[in-house]
């Protein structure tokens, strides 16, 4: 009942808010996926479909194009956009985007199709670069909270927070055959370890977990189980980023993909 009603209220809020939106018409790559699709009911979106094999995209009618597309696909997206229009690309990503003039968008929302948007009392989705304003505007469009980060070194820490939860909640589901829910109450011990081990790795300071914990008690989230396939897809920008990290050594990252029939 109460997802029931998290998602009406949550329709009727949309509506409100789209009445009034102030952002202007932006161009949207990856409108099929699950947060492409979210983003996509945006009264200013407009979806822009691949160049065809030898051109590039041409984005001289929109001051804005948000990428919702899976790390394997920055390179490609940046390869074919002219230099001179990749400052007005914005990736909506999990992964560590490669330099680039590019906006950088780190989502700590979710989105299902039978539950909505997943965000009460998310951590603020994070913005960063030349048109951060532009798209923290389309964002609060659509009810989610953002926050600008104005350093390198504040976006490359943030990035590895969430590359952090994108590697190891996918591989905790996976080798528990459980949910995010199942995970953080009936496999806490497994979850702790594997969290802790990762922040070490990236010599964070403990209070990033405080972030992935927040994000996993989202109303909704218990539910989720994230994509295997997805993440054996990305495995390279993102457990595999960790693996590059260890030095070799066995670790309980290492047994856990071991354990799913992962060779490492």
């Amino acid at each position: 009942m109460l997802e029931f009603m998290g998602c009406r209220i949550y329709t009727l809020l949309y509506i409100s808010i789209f009445s009034t939106t102030t952002a202007t018409a932006f161009g949207l790559i990856g409108s099929t996926g699950s947060l492409g699709t979210f983003i996509s009911t945006h009264p200013s979106a407009t979806p822009l479909p691949r160049p065809p094999p030898g051109t590039l995209y041409n984005f001289t009618d929109h001051s804005l194009v948000l990428a919702c597309v899976p790390i394997t696909s920055v390179s490609s997206i940046l390869s074919n956009t002219p230099p001179s229009q990749q400052h007005k690309l914005a990736f909506i990503s999990n992964g560590i985007i490669p330099p680039s003039p590019a906006t950088v968008i780190i989502p700590w929302f979710g989105y299902s199709q039978t539950l909505g948007l997943l965000s009460l009392s998310s951590p603020p989705t994070l913005v960063s670069g030349p048109l951060a304003s532009l798209a923290s505007t389309i964002l609060t469009d659509l009810s989610i909270e953002t926050s600008t980060l104005t350093s390198s070194r504040d976006l490359k820490a943030s990035q590895k927070i969430k590359l952090i939860w994108s590697s190891s909640m996918w591989l905790l589901c996976a080798f528990h055959e459980t949910s995010i829910g199942g995970v953080t109450s009936t496999y806490k011990s497994s979850y702790d370890k594997l969290i802790d081990e990762l922040i070490e790795l990236e010599k964070l300071n403990e209070g990033c977990k405080d972030v992935i914990e927040r994000y996993n008690r989202i109303e909704g989230m218990e539910n989720v189980v994230p994509k295997k396939e997805l993440a054996v897809e990305e495995f390279e920008y993102r457990n595999g980023y960790f693996i590059d990290l260890d030095g070799g050594r066995d670790n309980f990252h290492r047994e856990l993909l071991r354990g799913i029939g992962i060779d490492v």
